[in-house]
């Protein structure tokens, strides 16, 4: 059970991590792709 928070939070860093990659990928011009 002591597992389950840890891995819960990994998931949500990760999946934060991911929004704001694509928002910073988003707001940058086609060029730096």
């Amino acid at each position: 059970v002591t597992f389950t928070p840890t891995v819960m939070h990994c998931s949500m860093a990760t999946v934060i991590g991911l929004c704001i990659r694509v928002k910073l990928m988003r707001s940058l011009p086609s060029r730096y792709k």
